[in-house]
C-alpha cells in the first residue's frame, strides 16, 4: 500500500512541476484564475503585476509608466518599464489612488487618474502619421433623371466609429474646403467634399453643371473607410437660397439621399485618389421621431446612421425643427442609430467653437426622443497642463460615467483654394471615472514643459444609463449614449 501511496505523491508532484513550468515559461496567466503570475525578478518591494496593452489587445513591451504627479513623487520607484509581455509590477508604495500615466513609441501617451492598484489593463491608442492627406477622386453610380428640376449630387464623408463622437465635428459632413463651379458666368462656392456630376439644368437659360470630382481631407495617413451618398436636391431653390446667403449647412433639409456606397482606401501620399460607388445600396425608409426643445441660439442637427459591425453608415443628416416631429431616411431592415447633435448657430461654421456640441446616440426606434447634456462653457486654462470644468448636474435618467480630455498640437495651413486647414495632433489623452471638474496631466520626465502657442485642450463628459459600466481607454464609447464636450486654444 505504502508503493501505491509513494507512486500517487509522486505523479501529483510531477503534473504540478508541469503546470508551473508551462505557466512560468509560456503563459504570464495563472489557468486556475487567469491573473498576471508574480514574475521571477519581482522583489519584496512588488506585490503583484499589471499589464498594458494596444487597442487589439497586443501586449506591449518597453512602454514607461509613471505613478503619481513627478518622478518618486508621491512614493520612490514610481517610474516602471513594461516587459516583452507589457507588464510592469505594482510598487508597494501604490497604496492610494494616483495618477497613472503611460507612454510608447507609436501611441498615444495616456494618464488615467485616480487608479488603485490591480484594476483594469492601460489601453493605448495608436498614434499614425499626422498631415494632411486628400482623398479625391469621382462617384460612379449617381442616377441622373433629366428634366425634373432636380440636380443630382453625391456627397463624401467618413464611416465613423462610436469614439468619434469624442472628435466630432461638422466638417466631417460638409468639408470647409470649398470649390468653386460656375453657374452662367458667375461663381459660386460648394463643399470640396461635394460632387456633382455632368447633367443638364436651367436656370433662366439651359446650361451644363460638371463638378465630378470631389476632394476630402484626412488628418491620418493609413486606411480609410469611406462613404459616398447619392441624391438630388430641386435646382432652382437651393441656388436661390446660396445666392441670397443661406449657409450650406441649412440646405442639408432640401437634399434627398437616396442611395449609397462603402469603398476601403488606403491614403499613403499627400494625394490618393479612388472611386466610390454611390449605388450599393438604397436608403427607402423613412422614420420619425421627437426632438428636444432648444434654447435661444441653439440649433439641433440629426443623424440616422446604420451600424454594420461597428462602422456607422451615414445615411441622412438634417437641421431639425425643436420640439416637434422629425423624419430621417434609413435603410430598412438594419440596426439604425439616431445620432442627435446640439450646437450654438453662432458656432456651426469653421472657427472658435466649431468643435462643441452635445450628442445623443440611441437606437432608432418608434418612440425615440434624444434629451441633451446641456453645451459646455470653453474650460478654464489654469496653466499649460491644467484645465477646469464647467461643473453641471447629471439629468436624473443618466449616471455620469467618465471625462475625457485631449492635449493637442494644432497646424494649420492655408489650402490653394484659398481654405483654412487645420490638423490636430493628440499628444495627450486623459481618462477619469466619474465627472471631473479639473484635469491636470503630471510632469513627465525629461519632457520640455509645453508651449504656449498652436495648442489645445479638448474635453467632454460622458454620461449614459443607471447601469452602463465604461472601461477607461479607447473603447470609453462603447457604452455611452450623451457626451457634451468642448476646447480652450493656447
Amino acid at each position: 500500500m505504502k508503493f501505491f501511496s509513494y507512486l500517487s505523491l509522486a505523479f501529483t508532484g510531477l503534473l504540478t512541476l508541469m503546470v508551473l513550468t508551462s505557466c512560468s515559461n509560456n503563459d504570464p496567466n495563472d489557468p486556475k484564475t487567469g491573473k498576471l503570475l508574480p514574475s521571477a525578478k519581482m522583489g519584496a518591494e512588488f506585490r503583484s503585476l499589471q499589464r498594458v496593452l494596444s487597442e487589439d489587445g497586443q501586449a506591449i513591451a518597453n512602454a514607461q509608466i509613471l505613478i503619481g504627479t513627478a518622478v518618486d513623487t508621491p512614493f520612490k520607484g514610481n517610474f516602471l518599464t513594461t516587459d516583452q509581455n507589457g507588464q510592469f509590477p505594482v510598487p508597494e508604495g501604490w497604496i492610494a489612488p494616483q495618477a497613472v500615466t503611460i507612454s510608447a513609441p507609436g501611441f498615444v501617451r495616456a494618464t488615467y487618474l485616480a487608479q488603485s492598484s490591480g484594476g483594469q489593463p492601460f489601453v493605448l491608442r495608436k498614434d499614425g502619421a499626422h498631415g494632411n492627406f486628400e482623398l479625391t477622386g469621382q462617384t460612379p453610380g449617381v442616377n441622373i433623371v433629366g428634366g425634373d428640376g432636380n440636380a443630382y449630387f453625391s456627397l463624401i464623408v467618413p464611416v465613423l466609429q462610436r469614439n468619434d463622437i469624442l472628435h466630432f465635428n461638422l466638417g466631417m459632413f460638409l468639408s470647409p474646403q470649398k470649390d468653386e463651379i460656375s453657374v452662367l458666368g458667375q461663381t459660386m462656392s460648394v463643399p470640396s467634399n461635394l460632387t456633382l456630376p455632368k447633367q443638364k439644368q436651367s436656370y433662366v437659360l439651359p446650361f451644363t453643371l460638371n463638378k465630378p470630382i470631389y476632394r476630402n481631407y484626412f488628418e491620418t495617413s493609413g486606411p480609410k473607410r469611406v462613404l459616398a451618398l447619392s441624391g438630388k436636391f430641386p435646382f432652382k431653390k437651393v441656388v436661390d437660397k446660396i445666392r441670397g446667403g443661406t449657409p450650406f449647412y441649412l440646405i442639408s433639409n432640401d437634399m434627398q439621399i437616396l442611395s449609397g456606397g462603402v469603398t476601403d482606401a488606403s491614403l499613403v501620399a499627400p494625394s490618393t485618389t479612388s472611386d466610390i460607388p454611390a449605388n450599393q445600396f438604397s436608403i427607402n425608409e423613412s422614420r420619425s421621431f421627437s426632438s428636444a426643445a432648444v434654447g435661444s441660439g441653439e440649433l439641433l442637427l440629426g443623424v440616422a446612421l446604420t451600424n454594420n459591425k461597428g462602422d456607422l453608415v451615414l445615411t441622412d443628416v438634417k437641421v431639425l425643427t425643436p420640439n416637434a416631429q422629425n423624419a430621417l431616411g434609413v435603410q430598412s431592415g438594419n440596426d439604425v442609430q439616431l445620432l442627435s447633435l446640439l450646437k450654438k448657430q453662432s458656432e456651426m461654421q469653421s472657427g472658435p467653437g466649431e468643435d462643441r456640441l452635445s450628442a445623443v446616440m440611441l437606437p432608432f426606434t418608434s418612440g425615440a426622443t434624444p434629451q441633451h447634456l446641456p453645451l459646455l462653457e470653453n474650460p478654464r486654462l489654469m496653466s499649460n497642463t491644467t484645465v477646469q470644468i464647467q461643473k453641471i448636474q447629471v439629468p436624473g435618467p443618466l449616471k455620469a460615467l467618465a471625462t475625457y480630455g485631449s492635449l493637442q498640437t494644432l497646424k494649420r495651413e492655408t489650402l490653394k483654394d484659398g481654405s483654412l486647414l487645420e490638423t490636430p495632433t493628440q499628444v495627450w489623452e486623459v481618462y477619469a471615472s466619474d465627472w471631473v471638474d479639473t484635469i491636470e496631466i503630471p510632469l513627465w520626465p525629461g519632457d520640455p514643459a509645453i508651449s504656449t502657442g498652436n495648442m489645445r485642450w479638448s474635453v467632454a463628459l460622458v454620461a449614459g444609463a443607471q447601469q452602463a459600466n465604461v472601461d477607461l481607454g479607447p473603447s470609453l464609447m462603447q457604452n455611452v449614449t450623451h457626451v457634451t464636450n468642448t476646447s480652450i486654444d493656447f
